[in-house]
């Protein structure tokens, strides 16, 4: 009888050690108001030329205290971009670059992270800009505030790689992409 009751203990010992993980893991989504995603490229060497995209959407599921826990999915409107001048956002938007007229969405999705130090995370995912697709890795930091979830992550990623090129012929191939992402909760399924 005591081996039974043992066991007994010792399996809801058990479940009970695994719900926390499962409850942990929360899901937001992004708010496109208060969110968007920066890029910039060195020119001639002297200076930088970019631009930022709003109204980003999407959905993120993390486990703050896990960093294996995470699934995000994003998408960014081409359209939303903002440069200046008005002829540089013309051209980005142009076949030569973004080619906003045949693909008008950015696509980002991650199903992996490590942990760094402190709030830090190393993000695995796939960025998909003018239909081709690669790996990406961000270096992300993921912080409560008021009510929400603040991602601020970057990356160093190739033009040439996605086929961006035409439209700066001097400038450096590597291009920077920084997020800033407000989520809020979201009930779960």
């Amino acid at each position: 009888m005591a081996i039974r009751a043992l066991m007994a203990l010792a399996a809801s010992v058990a479940l009970g050690a695994s719900a926390p993980a499962i409850a942990a893991t929360q899901r937001y989504a992004v708010d496109g108001a208060q969110s968007w995603v920066d890029f910039k490229v060195r020119y001639l060497g002297l200076f930088s030329l970019g631009g930022r995209f709003r109204a980003v959407t999407g959905d993120l599921a993390v486990d703050l205290d896990d960093a294996r826990e995470l699934v995000v999915t994003m998408a960014i409107p081409v359209s939303t971009l903002e440069s200046k001048p008005a002829f540089w956002r013309s051209e980005l938007l142009s076949p030569r670059f973004f080619d906003a007229a045949h693909h008008p969405e950015i696509r980002f999705a991650a199903e992996r992270s490590e942990s760094e130090a402190g709030d830090a995370r190393r993000c695995f995912g796939t960025l998909t800009l003018r239909g081709t697709s690669r790996p990406v890795v961000l270096d992300a930091r993921l912080r409560r505030a008021a009510g929400s979830l603040e991602v601020e992550a970057s990356a160093l990623v190739s033009r040439a790689a996605f086929g961006l090129g035409g439209v700066l012929p001097f400038a450096s191939d590597d291009v920077t992409i920084s997020l800033h992402l407000v989520a809020r909760p979201t009930p779960s399924p």
